[in-house]
């Protein structure tokens, strides 16, 4: 979690020992409001004097665990030095952890993509301007993409691109 870009920006969500996963109702039709877990409704003390709730369409959002698995090779010689080759190995698990994990949670194929990074609310997705070339970058581009940011979602909000594109930011 430490080593990833994205995991540590996650909201975890402890489960009970023994579960492989959770469900939670959830509802995306309340005026207004991204996802509300259970439908919650809040007011204003001076607007509720008498609450009149919506009744929100209700599903269910699945959530499971998967289990993450590695494997090393090595050889007689460096296993002479265990100390060592086992500090080794743990920071390449974790870097190559941390990595495969944004990969997958943000690229990867459903069900290893994240849930989050699936829904057209997670992406800024903006046309190409009329006289930009194909596999391009143009400044239009972000600030499109920018203004389609919420301003009261601005303060937390995160940009990750891929690195190929860097050279074309300026």
């Amino acid at each position: 979690m430490e080593e990833s870009v994205l995991a540590n920006r996650c909201t975890l969500i402890d489960i009970g020992e023994g579960s492989d996963g959770i469900e939670l109702p959830t509802s995306t039709d309340l005026p207004g409001h991204r996802l509300a877990l259970g439908g919650v409704q809040v007011y204003r003390r001076a607007e509720a004097d008498t609450v009149t709730g919506v009744q929100p369409k209700l599903g269910m959002l699945e959530i499971r665990l998967e289990d993450l698995m590695g494997i090393c090779y090595t050889t007689d010689r460096a296993m002479r030095d265990a100390v060592s080759l086992g500090q080794i190995i743990q920071t390449a698990f974790a870097s190559s952890s941390a990595s495969g994990w944004t990969t997958r949670s943000c690229a990867g194929p459903a069900p290893a993509r994240l849930w989050a990074c699936s829904t057209p609310r997670a992406l800024a997705v903006v046309a190409k301007e009329t006289s930009q070339l194909a596999a391009t970058l143009v400044s239009e581009n972000v600030i499109n993409m920018r203004a389609r940011l919420r301003a009261r979602n601005r303060p937390r909000s995160v940009w990750y691109i891929n690195q190929e594109l860097e050279t074309q930011l300026p």
